[in-house]
């Protein structure tokens, strides 16, 4: 497999455009349903306040919790990383000024009570004068006050650090406040060639740097190079963001040290999400109990001998793609 900076090279770029306007926004952009990078719209201080300097005398001592990785390449399955309290002015140290040979480190955000609520920047960091440099553009006002915000997170990792690929069932925007993320992203009909298990691609950063002992890489996940052609890339400096649309496959890399923000929320009414979704990746709940049904579905084939399981796993896959891809969407 390619390296990330190669998938980069050859993936088409991503829309951008300069500070919308709210009616170009909700009118044009947003119901397109596709990644955009915004550049020039104003999402508070933040962008020409937090240097180091300001950064650890705002809030240097509080302390968070970061995953700690022995390489830069973070993989959910299987989880390769722990976790580790620390102070931020530790984490500063280690992300930006004095990274130490083994470790990787990426802060998220958490809830006030990580069991029970979804990160909330402003809750977690308001104590802080961080609280105050950071809000949604103009842009996105209107939308916020209609949907509301699920879920806010702050972000801090050392260089090189990519994660996993995965998808969201919210939308999302994420702000880049300080060094250099590149964001590699497919489209949802991408599906059937990233290996999804939940909501995370169990080819990791897609480019095996981290993957388990085993089978060769290219042997173990041979449909990658499918999705290649049709994967997207953003660049985010400083000051800009991107617009993330739900069930948009995404994996990031930091090219230095980084530091960003994103907001999330949710597209659909509430009813169709998860109560205990945390982190906006639970499936929608009728997806959910479609999803289950469908191990009835496995456990029965089973059952079929050789060749006509195939078969008829051919047949049920048709019937479902003829049924709810092919057809028109039925009227709300």
């Amino acid at each position: 497999m390619p390296s990330f900076p190669e998938m980069l090279a050859q993936a088409g770029r991503v829309l951008e455009v300069s500070n919308p306007t709210a009616e170009e926004w909700f009118g044009e952009l947003y119901p397109k349903r596709r990644p955009v990078v915004v550049s020039g719209a104003d999402f508070g201080g933040c962008v020409a306040k937090w240097d180091l300097a300001y950064l650890e005398a705002a809030a240097g001592e509080k302390e968070v919790s970061a995953s700690v990785c022995p390489a830069p390449q973070l993989t959910f399955h299987p989880r390769n990383y722990g976790f580790e309290a620390m102070r931020f002015t530790q984490l500063l140290k280690e992300t930006h000024v004095a990274p130490r040979e083994g470790r990787s480190l990426y802060y998220r955000s958490v809830g006030k009570n990580m069991r029970k609520d979804p990160a909330n920047f402003w809750a977690t960091w308001g104590d802080t004068p961080l609280g105050d440099d950071f809000h949604a553009p103009e842009y996105m006002k209107p939308q916020l006050a209609e949907t509301g915000v699920f879920s806010s997170a702050f972000r801090v990792s050392s260089s090189d650090v990519t994660i996993w690929c995965h998808y969201d069932m919210t939308d999302g925007m994420l702000f880049q406040v300080r060094g250099v993320k590149h964001v590699l992203l497919f489209p949802p009909g991408e599906v059937a060639h990233l290996y999804i298990d939940g909501s995370s691609s169990l080819a990791g950063d897609l480019t095996g740097a981290a993957a388990a002992e085993g089978a060769p890489f290219a042997e173990r996940f041979p449909l990658l190079e499918k999705a290649l052609p049709n994967a997207v890339h953003a660049v985010l400096r400083p000051g800009d963001s991107l617009f993330i649309p739900a069930t948009w496959f995404h994996t990031t890399w930091a090219e230095g040290p980084s530091v960003s923000l994103n907001i999330m929320w949710k597209p659909l009414p509430h009813t169709h999400y998860a109560s205990n979704d945390l982190y906006g990746n639970k499936d929608l709940v009728a997806a959910g109990a479609a999803l289950k049904a469908m191990e009835k579905v496995h456990a029965a084939l089973a059952e079929v001998p050789g060749e006509y399981r195939s078969f008829y796993a051919a047949k049920i896959a048709a019937d479902l793609h003829r049924r709810h891809v092919d057809a028109p969407p039925p009227s709300e």
